[in-house]
């Protein structure tokens, strides 16, 4: 037990009051232990004193945390209610993406979206303003917490409490559930703006490498591609080619930049529809991962090339 405890304590305080009065008792019966005595009531009541001031201290502080509480909880008893300090808390998730875990809070703060995020073993958290996007869907918020950049990553928040992370336009990385969902979630700071865009000026290799993809669109699902695939003497070798040289040109990370995706990532995709496209011609099981990689792959040039001309998708 503490010092501070054992002056809190009222046993404690009665057993000094106690043993003050046993001294001034045997005070009146010894006249050279008087002087030792009045010392230590003295003692007592400075000590009885001090609890108190004590006492006063913590009820103050306690009382001010607890009023600090009271005025940051919200009336489900859990969920942070509006101040300078910690703003809005609309929902709290935590994530797991390889060997990263750590939680992660949408906030509303002095009229700003900001996502808090807190890893595993650390003891730091670091905001970041997120923008809010039209969604399209009543009970579904979207936001993006790359403003500034043309491709990117988006989150959203449902009414019924699921966290969704997606990259790439529409493909879902990974997703939770929401802890501490504020019944107002779907209305706080409600706010969307909607994204503006500028058309790329792309670089002669991405415009290839865009060209070289409507290729791929015109004959992946022709019988003699189902035939012949890639070899040497078919007719689409010279596509894979084609793609190939594109990857090898130092403009490549321009295509990057510009798509979203390189020129290297036509020659998987090619080669995922060509043995996707043989399976099927021969009444095959289609490899799984094949199939996957074809959707995730899809989804990302596809997207690429509409943010890149600012079209819908």
């Amino acid at each position: 037990m503490s010092e501070a405890d054992k002056l809190l304590n009222p046993g404690e305080g009665g057993e000094l009051m106690a043993q003050a009065a046993e001294k001034d008792t045997q005070a009146s019966t010894g006249g050279s232990r008087a002087g030792g005595c009045l010392s230590l009531v003295v003692m007592g009541i400075g000590a009885i004193f001090g609890g108190a001031v004590v006492l006063w201290g913590v009820l103050a502080i306690f009382g001010s945390e607890e009023e600090e509480a009271t005025n940051a909880t919200a009336n489900d008893g859990n969920v942070p209610a509006a101040n300078l300090q910690t703003g809005i808390l609309l929902g709290r998730w935590q994530f797991e993406i390889g060997s990263i875990v750590g939680s992660e809070s949408l906030v509303h703060r002095e009229g700003v979206m900001y996502t808090d995020s807190r890893y595993e073993g650390g003891d730091k958290v670091f905001p970041d303003v997120v923008v809010e996007r039209p969604s399209g869907l009543p009970d579904v918020r979207k936001f993006d917490p790359n403003p500034d950049a043309r491709h990117g990553e988006y989150f959203t928040i449902s009414a019924s409490g699921v966290m969704k992370w997606f990259a790439w336009e529409g493909r879902e990385v990974y997703s939770a559930e929401v802890e501490q969902l504020h019944p107002d979630a779907m209305s706080i700071g409600f706010n969307p703006v909607p994204r503006t865009c500028t058309p790329t000026e792309l670089s002669t290799l991405a415009l290839e490498t865009v060209k070289l993809y409507e290729e791929l669109h015109s004959f992946k699902d022709a019988n003699a591609f189902a035939t012949f695939g890639f070899s040497q003497n078919g007719p689409y070798y010279a596509w894979l080619e084609a793609v190939q040289h594109a990857a090898d040109n130092e403009g490549g990370m321009e295509v990057l930049t510009q798509l979203g995706f390189p020129p290297a990532e036509l020659i998987n995709l090619g080669l995922s529809h060509m043995r996707l496209a043989t399976s099927e011609g021969r009444n095959m099981p289609a490899n799984e991962s094949d199939r996957r990689f074809v959707h995730d792959s899809e989804r990302k040039v596809q997207a690429g090339i509409a943010l890149a001309e600012c079209r819908g998708q």
